[in-house]
């Protein structure tokens, strides 16, 4: 997997019909971080991005869009909440959703009401204390995705990691280029791998493709 930017992190939440509403369709709704409009299908030619220009060839392209808050936690409490960070409260990366808004209800729990199968995976209603567990979820997969059984699960965005860095430091020689093999070698001792890399390694060795994966795998089970 090589990603486009340096921060780029996928996740999703499906609901699906419970088996009395079989003729109900699945929902899902896939949330990117600092995913902006560095892409194809927005007109940049110089951004590589067939897959996401496939889907937007689908569906709708949003060409007047506006950031509610400038941080991710507030913009998705809102986005699962329908109101906007003023009405919730939430500006910044450390007030839990719950604790001044007790009653709200959430997308995913609004579906799971109606009977539906409400799955996340990776990181969604960030700010919300314990992504809302269980009162939103009826399943809810974070720290249990669906890595790449041949690789060690990656760092998943702790890049302050002291033995990586200091790794990395010792491999960085000043004037001489990065030996990326042999820092691979010594990395696979450790049993991590860094989140931002882009090596030629299964999608799903890292949190991207799991959360894809896992996603495919509901889809299916639920189909």
């Amino acid at each position: 997997m090589k990603p486009i930017f340096t921060k780029l992190l996928l996740s999703l939440a499906l609901a699906s019909p419970a088996l009395f509403a079989q003729n109900k369709k699945n929902i899902l709704i896939l949330n990117v971080d600092d995913l902006k409009p560095s892409l194809g299908c927005y007109g940049d030619s110089q951004a590589v991005t067939p897959q996401i220009d496939k889907l937007a060839s689908r569906g709708t392209v949003m060409l007047a869009n506006y950031c509610q808050q400038a941080v991710c936690a507030a913009t998705r409490v809102s986005m699962y909440t329908g109101l906007r960070p003023d009405s919730t409260g939430i500006h910044d990366l450390y007030t839990h959703m719950r604790d001044i808004n007790p009653d709200v209800i959430t997308l995913p729990e609004f579906y799971k009401n109606q009977g539906y199968q409400s799955v996340g995976y990776g990181k969604i209603l960030h700010g919300a204390k314990n992504d809302d567990k269980p009162r939103s979820w009826s399943e809810r997969h974070d720290s249990d995705l669906p890595y790449n059984e041949d690789h060690p699960a990656p760092v998943i965005g702790k890049f302050q990691n002291p033995e990586l860095m200091q790794l990395a430091k010792d491999f960085s020689i000043e004037g001489k280029r990065f030996n990326t093999g042999k820092f691979m070698a010594q990395l696979k001792k450790t049993n991590k791998y860094y989140a931002t890399e882009s090596l030629d390694l299964p999608d799903d060795a890292y949190p991207d493709g799991a959360v894809a994966k896992g996603g495919i795998q509901s889809l299916q089970k639920f189909a």
